[in-house]
């Protein structure tokens, strides 16, 4: 299974002490994270902001970039299909169908809570666009590991 993670739910994988239920799904092979150099570019910039310093240990961000590049599935993607609200997370959008991703899993509303987004993105894409809760949901209740 192939799910593209945004942005702030990586973010998240950093600053939650023990680690986020993503980010543990992540590394025990449920799910593969589906990543391009933008969104890496993107997380990297985020997590140098100073306001975060007090939120991210020492290390934390650098393991964080290792485990990325040696455990996700990179893609190139082109451009968005041109759906989103937010123009700024339109290459998430690219990100999974590029990766052929079956879930985008994201707290934005300009991505769940489109109905249009969300009804395209599944019938034309196949990709499934849901919160992290219902994303954990449905990784608990599979049973088969990636690797």
């Amino acid at each position: 299974m192939r799910a593209v993670v945004d942005t702030q739910e990586l973010v998240r994988m950093v600053t939650t002490r023990g680690g986020s239920g993503l980010y543990q799904a992540w590394r025990a092979g449920d799910f593969l994270l589906v990543m391009s150099e933008m969104q890496f570019a993107e997380l990297s910039e985020v997590l140098s902001r100073p306001q975060l310093a007090r939120y991210v240990r020492a290390g934390d961000a650098e393991a964080l970039y290792v485990a990325l590049r040696e455990a996700s599935y990179w893609v190139s993607p082109s451009d968005g299909p041109g759906l989103c609200r937010d123009p700024n997370d339109e290459y998430l959008l690219a990100q999974a169908i590029a990766g052929q991703a079956d879930f985008l899993v994201s707290s934005d509303k300009d991505l769940y809570d489109d109905a249009i987004l969300v009804r395209v993105m599944k019938e034309q894409y196949r990709v499934r666009v849901v919160m992290p809760e219902k994303f954990l949901a449905i990784l608990a209740n599979q049973s088969r590991r990636i690797y």
